[in-house]
């Protein structure tokens, strides 16, 4: 296959080498072309044949081929509570799309019995206290229980994201803007014992979608080659809208959702054209 590319190649130097040359001897061009505007062509090479319509079909690049990718994991914040976040983006010049992939334990409720006591679940809490002597010491130990079996929360979230360069610092960093759509998929579960001594559960899914804006910092060895180890930090904005469900935590929980996040990636670029 080298070899008859290698011979197309050759013909269409010839071909064109003679074309050239027929030009720069006929009268007609003489012609019309004064003396003084006449310059010297170098012998033609097969990168000056070699390009527009006469780019032989073997040697040209599919759409796909003429972009630079990059594919990695990510944390945010909450991460703590969540699996890496996976991505894989394409972009051309200053323009970038982007995928990401997050799951996590978000909303994660750190005070669960202030949470659910505001939103009128009357979660039953047990307090007790235990004398204790140490030589001539005595001091009283306290137990706080709160009689919450189960209270779970799951959060996946699909980004589909545009990416716009707005500063490009001599091919070692440059900070983009990110604008994007995310599509949530919520689940929670919730199991306690109330006040009278009754128990009370409630649980739910539902999917939501939304917006998304934020901006995000890249450093590189050499963005220039768009081939190599890249990191990447920066914070983004969602707003997410779910569809309420019949329960008294359903809306107030999955609000939390919405908010700030500050997130770190780190990645692979590559590309397909060098």
């Amino acid at each position: 296959m080298r070899f008859f590319i290698f011979i197309r190649q050759f013909v269409l130097v010839a071909f064109l080498f003679i074309c050239i040359f027929s030009l720069l001897t006929s009268g007609a061009f003489a012609d019309a072309v004064s003396p003084v505007s006449v310059i010297t062509l170098s012998t033609p090479t097969t990168t000056n044949v070699l390009i527009g319509r006469l780019m032989p079909p073997e040697l040209k690049q599919a759409s796909w081929q003429k972009y630079n990718y990059e594919a990695g994991i990510g944390l945010f914040g909450e991460s703590y509570k969540a699996y890496p976040t996976m991505y894989v983006l394409a972009g051309k010049g200053k323009n970038t799309i982007a995928i990401s992939y997050f799951n996590s334990k978000v909303p994660f409720i750190k005070d669960e019995y202030d949470f659910l006591r505001s939103n009128n679940i009357a979660v039953k809490r047990t307090v007790s206290s235990v004398l204790v002597k140490v030589g001539t010491v005595t001091y009283t130990v306290i137990y706080i229980n709160d009689e919450i079996s189960r209270f779970h929360s799951r959060t996946q979230i699909l980004d589909f994201f545009y990416i716009r360069d707005v500063i490009d610092g001599n091919e070692k960093y440059k900070l983009a803007f990110m604008a994007g759509i995310p599509i949530g998929y919520n689940s929670y579960s919730l199991r306690c014992a109330l006040d009278d001594a009754s128990i009370y559960s409630e649980s739910g899914a539902s999917f939501g979608s939304g917006l998304s804006a934020g901006l995000k910092f890249t450093a590189a060895n050499s963005l220039f080659l768009n081939k190599g180890f890249v990191f990447s930090l920066g914070a983004i904005y969602r707003k997410l809208w779910f569809k309420n469900i019949a329960g008294k935590i359903d809306g107030p929980l999955r609000s939390e959702i919405s908010g700030w996040r500050v997130f770190i990636n780190t990645g692979w670029r590559f590309n397909f054209y060098n």
